[in-house]
């Protein structure tokens, strides 16, 4: 029953009651359950019948059969058990199964999945954490300093559709990540973990890249907002400077101290701790809201006497008692052409649409949210729905209040209006002082939420060892209980000061933007490529997204981003691409689950039900190759690597099917051990790889033979190893070994017998030398295809081809030319040889003698059949002599031929015969069709 009721909690239904263990009942069930929970249990002696259970590798058994909903009361009752009581407790209905994970938290299975997934120091919610921190970026400097100069040149209408249809773009991106962040639990990298979890770490490891520098950047520009600013201050109303400057001259040293001052200060806020933080970006919130309030407070204060020079003008009627809002409705351009309208309109765009780029500021540290997949979607929205509006509302109300321009004034003159007056909200407010206040709060806010999100990023980054080298592990070591990334601290201050030295970063500004906007793109292309997948695991608790909607979010972005700067939107793409192809190059051994393996799984099974309707036609053949080993892949690597090589060529199917003889309950623990794919994927082959057991290495192939594969996608050329101790074998053995290639023909495969492979060294760059082909029968062309595919790779593509032909007792020049050009013909370009092996030399007592010699036991029935083998091999010591590799066509195993007879024909013509030992392989087609000479 206390397994039961556990099993019960723990999949996750709906129960009432359940129970709490105590005392030794804790212990005991700690020790009978050491495996997952899904792993395979089977009743236990020892323990009563039906009370425990225990885990049994020897036997599996599907936990599901354990579990009988009948069985399960929905009160568990007070169970004596060793002494040790187990009482009920009340679980509510809602949070069941997190209730049970916390109340057998002691078992390995109950415990956190990814230990590293979330930081334990994470404390903060939707508002402390995501609200606060997304508006703090967003009500940034633009909107103290450009909003005026926005609704100036676009006018109130433009500008009011050029902030919706930003926030369009954030919005659209918000709802795919808030998709894609409550398909599961998160871990801390914010777009970083969200974007490798999704499509990968080729496109994560790029953004995560190119979104930390982006980050540390983005301080200095926030901090030289907040020096210029500052600067300007003691400058113009104090005459204070640090530097001695000309009279109107940029203080560009103050501003380098000032920056520099004020990002060690964030630094040491920083390393003090991201609580300590968010607490710090509280009080700046507070102190935005009230610039923002004394600004629409300060708008319906009356304004005192108007002239010709003001710009700030109230709610009056200026323009020939026409209100100053219809007046600004229109943009500077309206009396233009249409195309001149659009080039100033997407200017414009280009000026305000930084000023929303702050969305992803909650998520940058979703490590240290209590709640991500909760949080981020909230507070993000929350943050853009109240920021659009706050946006909106101020360019009505300055639109209402302030003329655009002055005619005949320049913005040193006095009051120059909307347009030139990047201070005009100054003397909006309430208080000029408070907008001031409003530009620091804004301007350290969003540098410091940037110095405390880009270390979050590069630290995720590289503790994925997506970048395996000295470098980047040391920047994935963290601090503290919150796994603080304070080298990464370090890292970003650095990055930072010296963009702050430049002390003008114009150039480098709108390329960062380009950073956060691939950023943006790639999650909306994450969540339509999740969705697109149709993955059983994509379950997303967020629901109000759609795929279409981030496909277009997608194009949005992109196209938002060569708006902005079409040259520095190429130059990110090609950062892009080049982080991309390292990483590609690198190929890192990680394992996500993207959205890509999806998408190649629903394609291939598209293409494998297409593929039903298609015949396949000689010119489309292709060789799919089943690969049989006994009990060892590693000892016949060489072989694999080598019909690898034509499958390579020959792009098409390989499958190495490993034999492994004997009990399938013995066996299986070295079933288990075997080598898997991951040994060929470090090898380089690209070749699938299964394990079979079976009572024989016969019976093995039979079994592979007729099951591998699927549809047309299916093998249809066995490959097998010679095996040299055939002699030891029984008659039932070498009948089995024989029978393998007899069945293999009749179900309509090629078979290729491989000996002495062993003796190809791939370890060399190329092989030069010479592949004879002795072809003796026409298959259809296998024998020719094969070593014509051989070729074309680059260990081999510095042979010759020489293929070999016996006709009878005769040749002359006419079969070779007939033999070139059908060679010609068939587009394979070979040198030609015509031999005679003239079996009638050989006396009887020749043959007897080789044969006991090589103890070789053919049958004299055949003895016609061994003599014209063996002329066959003098003709191949003597003509292939100095190849480097052979192919023969392979007698074909009759029935009424023996086993012993046959494999002694090929013990005979394969035998070494020179000090390299060439290697050999018996080859024949199954008679169908495999070169055309048609187009």
């Amino acid at each position: 029953q206390i397994y039961y009721n556990f099993v019960f909690f723990m999949s996750g239904k709906k129960a009432k009651k359940g129970v709490r263990l105590e005392g030794d009942a804790e212990n005991l069930l700690a020790q009978f359950y050491t495996a997952e929970m899904h792993s395979y249990l089977e009743p236990s002696e020892a323990a009563p019948s039906g009370a425990f259970y225990t885990y049994a590798p020897s036997q599996r058994i599907p936990i599901e059969n354990y579990l009988n909903e009948e069985d399960l009361s929905e009160e568990a009752t007070s169970i004596e058990s060793g002494g040790s009581s187990i009482e009920e407790v009340s679980v509510e209905p809602d949070g069941e199964l997190s209730k049970c994970r916390r109340m057998f938290s002691f078992l390995p299975c109950c415990g956190p999945k990814d230990k590293e997934s979330k930081s334990t120091g994470s404390t903060f919610g939707t508002w402390d954490g995501v609200f606060a921190s997304c508006l703090l970026n967003i009500f940034g400097v633009i909107m103290f300093l450009r909003l005026g100069s926005v609704v100036g040149q676009a006018g109130v209408f433009q500008a009011s559709t050029i902030i919706i249809f930003s926030s369009v773009i954030t919005t659209v991106t918000t709802l795919s990540m808030s998709a894609i962040c409550t398909n599961g639990q998160m871990g801390g990298g914010g777009a970083y973990f969200l974007i490798s979890r999704a499509l990968g770490p080729q496109f994560g490891g790029s953004i995560g890249i190119l979104f930390s520098i982006g980050n540390s950047v983005a301080v200095s520009l926030y901090i030289i907002g907040f020096s210029e600013t500052l600067a300007d201050i003691l400058v113009n109303s104090v005459g204070f400077s640090i530097v001695a400057i000309d009279e109107g001259a940029r203080p560009t040293w103050d501003i380098v101290i000032y920056g520099l001052i004020a990002v060690f200060i964030l630094l040491i806020m920083a390393l003090i701790g991201v609580g300590w933080v968010v607490k710090m970006q509280l009080l700046l919130l507070v102190l935005l809201f009230i610039t923002i309030i004394s600004v629409f407070v300060g708008a319906f204060i009356p304004v005192g006497e108007i002239t010709n020079t003001t710009d700030f003008v109230g709610f009056s009627n200026p323009y020939d008692n026409q209100s100053t809002i219809v007046h600004n409705l229109k943009s500077s351009t309206s009396d233009e052409s249409f195309g001149t309208q659009i080039s100033a309109f997407f200017t414009t765009f280009a000026l305000f649409f930084p000023a929303v780029t702050g969305i992803m500021a909650g998520t940058n540290i979703s490590g240290d949210l209590k709640n991500p997949a909760e949080s981020i979607p909230k507070g993000t929205l929350s943050a853009i729905s109240f920021s659009t509006v706050v946006y909106v509302l101020l360019s009505i109300v300055i639109g209402s209040v302030c003329v655009k321009e002055i005619p005949g004034m320049v913005s040193s003159e006095g009051d120059p209006g909307l347009l030139w007056d990047y201070y005009i909200l100054t003397k909006v407010s309430l208080s000029g002082a408070l907008i001031y206040t409003g530009i620091f709060a804004a301007t350290l806010s969003s540098a410091l939420a940037s110095l405390v999100g880009a270390p979050r990023i590069f630290q995720a980054v590289c503790k994925d060892k997506i970048f395996d080298n000295r470098f980047f592990n040391f920047f994935a070591v963290g601090k503290g209980e919150g796994n603080e990334p304070v080298r990464g601290y370090f890292l970003t201050f650095a990055i930072a000061c010296s963009c702050i030295l430049i002390g003008d970063l114009n150039v480098i500004a709108p390329l960062i933007s380009m950073f956060f906007m691939l950023t943006y793109a790639l999650i909306n292309f994450s969540c339509f490529a999740a969705s697109t997948g149709n993955t059983p695991g994509w379950r997303p608790r967020f629901k109000y997204y759609n795929r279409w909607v981030s496909l277009i979010g997608t194009f949005l972005c992109i196209f938002a981003m060569f708006l902005i700067n079409w040259w520095n939107a190429l130059i990110a793409v090609f950062v892009l691409s080049l982080i991309f192809g390292i990483i590609w190059k690198n190929d890192p051994d990680v394992s996500w689950g993207p959205a890509g393996d999806a998408y190649e799984v629903n394609s291939t099974l598209k293409t494998l039900l297409h593929l039903r309707k298609n015949e396949v036609h000689v010119k489309n053949y292709r060789p799919h190759f089943l690969v049989v080993t006994l009990e060892s892949v590693e000892d016949n690597l060489n072989l694999i690597k080598s019909i690898a090589s034509i499958r390579s060529a020959a792009k098409s199917l390989m499958i190495v099917a490993n034999i492994l003889e004997g009990d399938f309950v013995d066996r299986l623990h070295d079933y288990t051990e075997a080598a898997g794919e991951e040994y060929f994927i470090s090898e380089k082959i690209k070749s699938h790889l299964i394990n079979v057991i079976a009572p024989s290495f016969s019976s093995g192939v039979r079994m592979v033979t007729q099951s591998t594969g699927i549809g047309k996608m299916s093998p249809n050329s066995v490959v097998v190893p010679y095996l040299e101790n055939w002699r030891e074998l029984d008659d039932e053995e070498k009948n089995g070994i024989v029978g393998i290639i007899r069945d293999s023909f009749r179900l309509q495969n090629a078979v290729m017998l491989c000996r002495r492979f062993d003796n190809l060294d791939f370890t060399q760059k190329k092989i030069e030398g010479r592949i004879d082909v002795w072809w003796l029968v026409d298959d259809g062309g296998y024998t020719l295809l094969m070593p014509y595919l051989l070729r074309k790779k680059k260990l081999f593509n510095h042979c010759s081809l020489r293929v070999i032909t016996v006709p009878g007792t005769n040749s002359s020049p006419h079969q070779t030319i007939m033999m070139t050009k059908l060679l010609k013909e068939f587009r394979i370009d070979a040198e030609v040889d015509i031999a005679v092996a003239d079996e009638n030399q050989l006396t009887d007592d020749d043959i007897a003698g080789y044969l006991e010699a090589a103890d070789l036991h053919p049958s004299e029935e055949h003895i016609d059949r061994t003599r014209r083998y063996l002329a066959l091999k003098l003709l191949i010591e003597e003509k292939s002599e100095d190849a480097d590799l052979i192919f023969l066509s392979m007698p074909f195993p009759r029935p009424f031929i023996g086993a012993e007879t046959w494999l002694s024909w090929l013990e005979m013509l394969s035998e070494p015969f020179n000090e390299q030992e060439t290697p050999f392989i018996f080859i024949r087609g199954n008679n169908r069709n495999v070169l055309t000479f048609y187009v």
